[in-house]
């Protein structure tokens, strides 16, 4: 949440100047003070305009950049000859930055953790129906695949454009860091659409919004239900309500916090993403597999083995950033054709650029998808595993670990596990017989704590 706080922020300051810390704080305490009003009904609401906000100014942006860039030059080639895209490379080993390997099970670990985690099941609990959930679930599958596959083509529309330009606008000096692209290549295209560079500007912001509004009710829900519930309840002094808008501003105020300690740090904040949601999600997806798959499981084993590899994959992490070796950097793009008044002219007049491209990581060094991925000399193996893949190994040592522990520690002590809480495959495979309850009654069961 500090990353995606910190994201618009970045771009309001390349847009129009504003200072980074004032933007931080005008957007983290707008959007907590309507999140506390508001609860989840808000947060829905405002998540679905932000959503449609979010497709608009994004395909916008698109249909003006292919229409800049041209027929002349197919954006696709472009990417390939730069190495900005490569189709086919399985190599089984981890320590690759970027595979087909990778990027599956990266992807996985991704979408993942977000039907897992509490801001997802908190939204599958408010519908009506089983029936709606189910429908709801499905239709997130496409529209979630759809935009990123939208995001990717727009990163290599920008790059392609660029590099025909022959422009770097860092090492031009026109920008500070590579994290402020976007913003600037919004300005630079959309320069004579009045209104547009707007609504990409709020497209940034509604995805921000969205992913801050919804993590810090869903933090305050869990704090109000599981951790403070039963003295809640008991208090004459303080109601639930009341108690759950004052956990939505502590948790709001964190944020910002958070979010002023990232601009001290550097490189991509996409990949910072990542990292969080890969050393974090894997873990939480792995509890919920756990319960799903291993009837045995206890709460012992599903702590043990999350913790273990919440810590492990911080652990990796860590290490990576400090101790990792680091990428080969590459030589960057050229810079003759930085014109800023007349970058449309250039563009025309310049021939087409077939120049390695900079690949950055999460410490501001670049590498190629050939180089080799670890030398003797590269330090211990774990910090040179790629970033993508830590939600797959959370995920792992939360199933393994949580049901060693469990079975280690009495299993499920007699008390057999209700077998509607089982996957039905698993189901079979161990011969429970589920029972007959209506859909409700099985919606109830599976988000308990949210009711």
């Amino acid at each position: 949440m500090g990353i995606t706080l910190y994201a618009p922020a970045l771009a309001l300051q390349t847009v129009v100047g504003t200072p980074l810390w004032l933007s931080i704080a005008v957007i983290g305490l707008v959007c907590t003070i309507y999140t506390a009003i508001g609860g989840i009904k808000s947060v829905v609401w405002t998540d679905v305009f932000q959503c449609l906000i979010m497709f608009i100014g994004v395909v916008a942006v698109i249909i003006k950049g292919s229409i800049v860039v041209g027929t002349r030059h197919s954006v696709i080639r472009v990417a390939t000859e730069g190495h900005r895209l490569e189709w086919f490379n399985f190599d089984p080993d981890p320590r690759v930055r970027h595979t087909n390997w990778g990027f599956l099970f990266g992807a996985l670990f991704a979408f993942l953790p977000n039907w897992c985690n509490q801001a997802g099941v908190q939204r599958f609990s408010s519908l009506r129906s089983l029936e709606s959930a189910y429908r709801t679930f499905w239709l997130l599958i496409p529209v979630a695949v759809a935009y990123h596959i939208i995001l990717g083509y727009f990163g290599i529309l920008i790059y392609s454009y660029y590099n025909m330009l022959g422009c770097d606008p860092v090492q031009a000096g026109l920008i500070s860091n590579f994290n402020q692209i976007v913003p600037y290549f919004v300005l630079d295209v959309l320069r004579s659409l009045p209104g547009l560079s707007g609504i990409f500007i709020s497209c940034l912001f509604s995805g921000s919004l969205s992913s801050f509004s919804s993590g810090i009710n869903a933090l305050s829900a869990n704090t109000v239900e599981d951790i403070f519930g039963g003295l809640i309840q008991k208090s004459k002094l303080v109601s639930q309500t009341f108690a759950a808008k004052l956990f939505v501003f502590v948790y709001g105020i964190a944020v910002i916090g958070l979010a002023y300690s990232i601009i001290s740090m550097s490189g991509s904040i996409t990949q910072k993403a990542g990292i969080v949601v890969g050393a974090c999600g894997g873990p939480l997806t792995g509890i919920y597999f756990l319960g799903g798959m291993i009837p045995k499981a206890n709460w012992i084993g599903a702590i043990v083995g999350s913790v273990t590899a919440v810590i492990f994959n911080i652990w990796i992490a860590f290490g990576a950033e400090m101790y990792g070796k680091p990428p080969v950097k590459l030589a960057p793009n050229p810079t003759i054709g930085c014109f800023p008044s007349n970058f449309t002219e250039t563009m025309m007049e310049q021939p087409m650029y077939s120049y390695n491209i900079t690949l950055y990581n999460v410490t501001g060094h670049s590498r190629t998808s050939q180089d080799s991925p670890l030398t003797s000399d590269g330090g211990f193996f774990l910090y040179n595993v790629s970033y993508v893949w830590y939600g797959f190994i959370g995920f792992f040592l939360t199933l393994i670990i949580g049901t060693v522990v469990s079975l280690c520690t009495g299993g499920d002590r007699g008390e057999p596990v209700d077998a509607r809480l089982i996957f039905p495959v698993c189901r079979r495979l161990c011969g429970i017989q589920p029972c007959s309850h209506d859909g409700a009654q099985i919606l109830l069961i599976y988000f308990q704590s949210d009711w």
